[in-house]
């Protein structure tokens, strides 16, 4: 006999994560020990609910979403401490020291002013290395914190209800990801990090974009078609402008909410949305891919094709650096888990290997942060990616402004989100993704 009303346990989840989504934006600006959106919900978030879930009939529908989203706030709730303290050292612990502006900063302001300041940028990442070495600790605590409390809970690993395929499966994708990507991106490789952000942060092509980028503009862009009405998009993160990563990430972002906002209103909030975010990564893929789109370069953007080439390129280049960055970090999770001591090792070996730069031992965490949905992030990216193309065979180039395409968007959206990912699924748009940005390198 359970002692849990499961669609009162559903409601409950949905109010702790709305909470615990408002909680990780206030973070940024305001982390503070005493902010607890968990308080209230503990009862739901603990052990005991968790194991009593579990319980439930392997063939109950419900069972699953309910133990991935108890585990997603239930950890973050434990963590919550460890969580605060990175955010503040990152974002608000003002720092005194001979940097180049003078004068007090944090560590996230020296990254903000290496990745806008191309002259200055040797100068405030060394900064920013030498500084950053307490946030790269606590990362790797954080991460051997995460594996003890999937222990308590009976579980081998988280492996077992963040990732869309097995462990097993899940690093192969790193790997053949790696595989495909390793001689095109060969002519970008740079060991020191100030020289192999250039490539990715597609600073050289800044010109060729509008010299604004707000979240008007963004909603803009989709007008036409209505992509966006009746929508009610959560608050995100807004990216500051360092060049075409910008827009990448803009997009990148206003798909993924697009892809939260469309979820179906009929279902369970935990069948409903996937706390780990594989669908709204392909959405976000799939908008990101638009700056790659000749029709909405010169409908949106206003670039002419004659001037396309050098700008598809950058972006060709810069999608693919960040396909094997994700590629990369998923590697390394199982190391997080189960090697926490030697991880900052293998974190700057591998990142060296894979991707060029080679941040100090001490700081490479900060520099490359490992996530808890590295896996979605990069299935989504590839699956996200091949689904543009199939779009622009399906509709044109001009697929965002098609009222067909965007009604096939938005009535696909309204169905439950799929949380797996078959191999050949994922290779086959691999596969896909690598030819068509290829083919503009």
């Amino acid at each position: 006999m359970f002692e849990f009303d499961p669609i009162a346990l559903d409601r409950s989840l949905r109010a702790a994560a709305e909470e615990t989504h408002e909680w990780r934006q206030r973070l940024r600006e305001q982390a503070s020990l005493q902010d607890d959106p968990f308080e209230r919900f503990r009862a739901d978030l603990g052990r005991s609910r968790f194991l009593e879930v579990s319980q439930l009939p392997q063939d109950d529908p419900l069972r699953r979403p309910l133990m991935r989203w108890i585990w997603d706030l239930m950890e973050q709730r434990i963590n919550r401490v460890g969580l605060t303290q990175l955010a503040f050292r990152r974002y608000q612990q003002q720092l005194g020291g001979t940097y180049p502006s003078g004068g007090r900063v944090t560590v996230a302001e020296m990254l903000d002013n290496a990745l806008q300041a191309p002259q200055r940028r040797r100068a405030w990442l060394a900064a920013f290395f030498d500084e950053a070495q307490p946030l790269s600790a606590l990362e790797r605590d954080l991460w051997e914190r995460r594996q003890e409390i999937a222990t308590q809970l009976e579980l081998a690993s988280p492996d077992e209800l963040e990732l869309p395929a097995s462990a097993e499966h899940c690093t192969t994708f790193a790997v053949e990801c790696h595989a495909a990507l390793e001689e095109p991106l060969q002519q970008w490789r740079r060991e020191a990090p100030h020289e192999w952000l250039e490539v990715p942060l597609g600073q050289s092509q800044a010109s060729a974009l509008p010299a604004h980028l707000r979240e008007s503009t963004l909603a803009d862009w989709f007008r036409e078609a209505r992509l966006l009405e009746g929508l009610r998009l959560r608050h995100f993160e807004f990216p500051r402008h360092w060049g075409l990563s910008s827009f990448l990430r803009a997009l990148d972002a206003l798909g993924e909410e697009f892809r939260w906002a469309t979820a179906p209103t009929n279902q369970p909030f935990v069948i409903a949305h996937d706390p780990f975010g594989l669908e709204q990564y392909v959405m976000g893929a799939c908008f990101a891919s638009l700056l790659h789109n000749p029709s909405f370069l010169e409908r949106r953007l206003g670039v002419d094709r004659k001037k396309q080439r050098d700008l598809r390129r950058a972006v060709a280049a810069t999608t693919l650096i960040e396909l094997a960055a994700r590629a990369c970090k998923l590697r390394l999770r199982e190391a997080a888990l189960t090697a926490p001591g030697s991880l900052q090792g293998a974190h700057r070996e591998l990142v060296a290997e894979w991707l060029g730069p080679a941040a100090p031992h001490a700081a490479s965490l900060a520099w490359f942060r490992l996530r808890r949905d590295d896996a979605q992030r990069l299935c989504g990216a590839v699956l996200g990616y091949a689904l543009s193309v199939r779009l622009c065979e399906e509709h044109d180039e001009d697929w965002f402004r098609s009222p067909r395409a965007v009604e096939r968007l938005r009535s696909e959206a309204a169905m439950p989100p799929t949380i797996d990912v078959q191999s050949e699924q994922f290779e086959e748009a691999l596969s896909v993704t690598r030819a068509h940005l290829c083919a503009s390198l």
